[in-house]
């Protein structure tokens, strides 16, 4: 059955996910959700073949970081695998399925280790301030919930940074309807039915601040985010196109009192803490109830 839970661009190609499986729409010949990535894999600790499902959401980029040292692309995208209880890599500088899964390698790592990550959810996957690899998880043995970060444009990418959030904030989280990752600061946004947060991560700790409050109930919540050509310096020389300033700078929360929906538009101030100016906001009224909000690309 068809039941995406991501669309994700990479290079130009639109990219699904559905029911953990990978499929990239870089074949105009051939049939609509015919070909996916390949999804096995040697398992990095028993040598065995593995076969990987990706976790509801992929962080990939919208486009692939070229290294000159190697003369290769890093990878268009990571993702939790559930099924293994690790992080997966896809080779190669866009989404294909002639190009296969990697696990990260064997290591004595510092931080975290990608290849031993049991009983985790994903909620949120994006590549997020400096072109880092970030994921929200909820850890289903401690009950917590904890940010994995990955870094580099070599393959494999490496383990940067982990957080773990303090349980006083669970609540808060488990009630989440949307998250979304930051390019312009080390912050990850969310939304529950009736108030938006946003979790700093610039400190050893992390911070979740309340940004906005409403007595209605939010049934949509975005962030602005700009088309793949204007945000890298790369294409400069191929497209004319200006980075608009409200670029990951402009939250959208559609909400809904029972007759009349209302889209609201919060801008952020701050980039680097996420923090807004309510008085800055402005309403839209009018509509039905706000499910989705499609952003100009």
């Amino acid at each position: 059955t068809f039941e995406p839970t991501q669309m994700a661009f990479c290079s130009g190609y639109p990219v699904l996910v559905n029911k953990g499986v990978i499929f990239p729409f870089t074949d105009t010949y051939e049939p609509f959700l015919s070909l996916s990535i390949p999804a096995n894999f040697t398992h990095p600790r028993t040598g065995e073949d593995a076969i990987g499902e990706v976790d509801k959401y992929i962080a990939a980029r919208g486009y692939s970081k070229y290294d000159s040292e190697t003369w290769s692309y890093g990878p268009w995208a990571c993702w939790y695998d559930k099924k293994n209880g690790m992080f997966l890599h896809h080779e190669g500088g866009y989404p294909t399925h002639n190009a296969g899964t990697k696990p990260f390698p064997i290591e004595e790592y510092t931080i975290f280790d990608p290849t031993n990550c049991p009983n985790l959810d994903t909620k949120a996957a994006g590549v997020g301030f400096n072109d880092k690899y970030y994921f929200l998880m909820e850890n289903l043995n401690s009950n917590t919930f904890q940010v994995y970060a990955f870094g580099g444009i070599k393959f494999p990418i490496t383990p940067y940074a982990f957080y773990e959030i303090p349980a006083s904030e669970n609540a808060k989280l488990k009630e989440a309807i949307a998250f979304h990752v930051s390019k312009e600061g080390q912050v990850i946004y969310f939304a529950t039915k009736h108030e938006v947060y946003v979790i700093q991560l610039d400190a050893t700790v992390p911070e979740v601040k309340l940004l906005y409050s409403s007595n209605d109930e939010i049934t949509h919540f975005s962030m602005f985010s700009q088309a793949f050509q204007v945000l890298d310096e790369e294409y400069a020389h191929y497209y004319q196109n200006q980075l608009l300033r409200t670029h990951h700078n402009l939250l959208f929360v559609g909400t809904w009192n029972g007759s009349t929906g209302t889209l609201t538009t919060l801008p952020i101030t701050n980039p680097a803490t996420g923090i807004i100016n309510v008085a800055n906001k402005t309403d839209y009224t009018g509509f039905d109830k706000i499910l989705t909000v499609i952003h100009h690309q």
